[in-house]
């Protein structure tokens, strides 16, 4: 641990992500007059910039990804913060499709801390930033200097309270599709989950999401007209699968502002077609709508790239973030569409996770040949021996463990057939230590 307030030259962007990654043991959440006030103090960074705020339990990344590349193509220069990373911190703070550098997180990471260190001789000496506040005020502070024409802000957990939810910019609310995840925090029903990713509704400003599910619609619909945000939602029955090809989605969708528009998705996610087509509802919604043409729409969406989601890293390896049981479905839903190859898993899971119904989901779609457990270790990690039982419940088919992730990942790729895919999937964590390895290759 080391002072708050030291001046630049003695931090490293090493020390500083390790401070970082140490605040969870010192500060927790704030309330959010507390960390409205701090916000007000730095003096309301990025406030000029024009903010999207997405909402959801699955597919927020992806939503903001496909938003991001349709804007670049258009012109327009994008900050986007999400969260949590798959390899480094610095993919959290992006600038038109570009991690945030070493350099400027190191001087963003100081003047946040130079005017912590004021702020609690002056005015508040017990406040300290969360964990996900604390980057937070540092993606403020840098897109305050670099001025991106939008910001596209994804909540942590929430909405209602979330840190993000001081902004007073928005021009845009997106809340994409929700389930059972964070239940310790958010609600143990849709409803309630629901009614707080509806938090992020502003009156007259349009709130946009999709009908995944009936529920949740219904909750997010009553929440727009109690705040008077104005509604917007994906018509489903003017989407329509064209292609569904080895390496690529083709479908079409329909909006008022742009008509029919003919989309191809370079990916083989499935579930990704419902977040493009989200992100084009934003987009028609945008205060610069005028200025983003049907062309605009159909370069950005096919340039699109989002790690970790259907991502295949080598011939027939696919990384797949999926981390819970909604997530999982979706998944099964892909694997459910690809060619006939012999698909084998390679999965782990955290602790606070419902990791008993994504494993027998995955077990009784018996779509895979074989099952390789590991752990992603830490105080979260659920054991292999655990893992293993779980399955083992639910199939008759072998499941293999191996405690090392990288160990278990180089094993199934050494075993795998001409005819054979992997697939890695079940937490964020595993698939980033994944990433991790393989980067370390190319090195």
């Amino acid at each position: 641990m080391f002072e708050i307030g030291k001046m630049m030259e003695e931090y490293t962007f090493e020390k500083a992500v390790e401070y970082i990654l140490e605040i969870p043991k010192f500060s927790g959440k704030n309330s959010l007059e507390a960390t409205r006030e701090f916000y007000k103090y730095l003096g309301k960074p990025s406030e000029k910039s024009k903010a999207i705020h997405v909402a959801g339990t699955n597919g927020k990344g992806s939503v903001c990804a496909f938003t991001a590349s349709v804007l670049m193509e258009a012109g327009f220069s994008v900050g986007m913060f999400t969260s949590p990373h798959l390899v480094s911190i610095c993919e959290r703070i992006k600038l038109c499709g570009k991690d945030i550098d070493k350099e400027a997180f190191l001087d963003v990471f100081t003047e946040l801390s130079n005017y912590l260190e004021v702020y609690r001789k002056d005015v508040n000496p017990e406040y300290h930033p969360s964990f996900f506040e604390w980057l937070f005020f540092m993606a403020a502070l840098y897109y305050e200097k670099t001025k991106p024409d939008y910001i596209l802000w994804e909540t942590g957990l929430g909405g209602r309270l979330d840190a993000t939810n001081i902004l007073e910019n928005q021009v845009a609310s997106v809340i994409t599709q929700i389930g059972l995840d964070h239940m310790e925090y958010l609600g143990n029903t849709v409803e309630e989950i629901a009614l707080e990713k509806a938090g992020i509704m502003r009156k007259y400003v349009p709130v946009i999401f999709y009908p995944f599910d009936k529920v949740a619609f219904k909750v997010l619909i009553d929440e727009a007209l109690r705040s008077r945000a104005t509604i917007n939602f994906v018509d489903t029955y003017r989407i329509s699968f064209l292609n569904f090809g080895d390496k690529t989605i083709d479908f079409s969708m329909y909006t008022r502002y742009y008509g029919y528009i003919s989309l191809r998705l370079n990916t083989i996610a499935r579930y990704q077609v419902a977040n493009a087509a989200l992100a084009v509802k934003v987009i028609s919604h945008l205060p610069d709508t005028e200025s983003i043409t049907k062309e605009h729409i159909i370069k950005g969406i096919a340039a699109t790239k989002w790690p970790g989601r259907m991502e295949e890293v080598a011939p027939g390896v696919f990384l797949e973030g999926a981390h819970n049981p909604d997530g999982i479905d979706a998944f099964l839903d892909t694997i459910r569409e690809m060619s006939g190859k012999k698909k084998h898993l390679l999965f782990a899971v955290v602790s606070d996770k419902q990791y008993d119904e994504m494993i027998k989901r995955i077990a009784l779609a018996d779509l895979f040949q074989s099952y390789t457990v590991t752990t992603v270790g830490g105080a979260r990690g659920l054991s292999t021996t655990q893992v293993r039982g779980l399955f083992e419940q639910y199939t008759d088919k072998g499941v293999n463990y191996e405690e090392d992730i990288v160990t278990a990942y180089k094993k199934c790729c050494d075993s795998l057939g001409e005819d054979e895919q992997l697939f890695v999937a079940g937490s964020l964590y595993l698939v980033g230590q994944v990433k991790e390895y393989l980067g370390s290759l190319e090195a």
